[in-house]
């Protein structure tokens, strides 16, 4: 049976294998649950696409879709993830522009802020994602978000 090291270390191959263009922190207001946290980030990627891939954005090859690796953190004090995102060009700046902040917020009345982080360095974002993983049991705070339908014909 793998370490917990082992599999941090596993995360992190990865997060850098996704190659995210963009780290994401999504915030929280008050206090969540992780299963709540993952259904709103999950919600938030599927408003993002149909934003700006439109209605039938589960149509588009999986690489013009968005994809992503995320880590929840502090659920009892600061709840909030870091999701580091992949997808292409007009994905990415829709994640960049002030819309997306207000949509996440729109997901919950616990959603807080949208912190977008547009350093390209995908090392540096998958060893900080990281850093909370060595505790036990860490992992069952991870969360994934992938095309999941072979996409059909645009």
């Amino acid at each position: 049976m793998p370490t917990q090291k082992q599999l941090q270390s596993a995360l992190r191959d990865q997060i850098i294998a996704l190659n995210p263009q963009i780290m994401v922190t999504f915030n929280y207001q008050r206090r969540v649950t992780f299963d709540q946290m993952e259904n709103h980030i999950r919600h938030f990627g599927n408003v993002v696409q149909d934003k700006v891939l439109g209605r039938w954005w589960n149509r588009f090859a999986e690489a013009e879709r968005l994809s992503f690796i995320g880590v929840a953190e502090h659920l009892d004090t600061n709840p909030h993830a870091h999701a580091a995102m992949s997808g292409q060009g007009p994905l990415i700046e829709f994640l960049q522009s002030k819309e997306a902040e207000i949509r996440w917020r729109r997901i919950h009345e616990r959603c807080g802020q949208l912190h977008v982080g547009t350093e390209h360095n995908p090392p540096a974002i998958a060893a900080y994602m990281t850093k909370t993983l060595y505790q036990l049991n860490s992992l069952d705070r991870c969360l994934f978000y992938a095309p999941q339908r072979p996409a059909g014909r645009r």
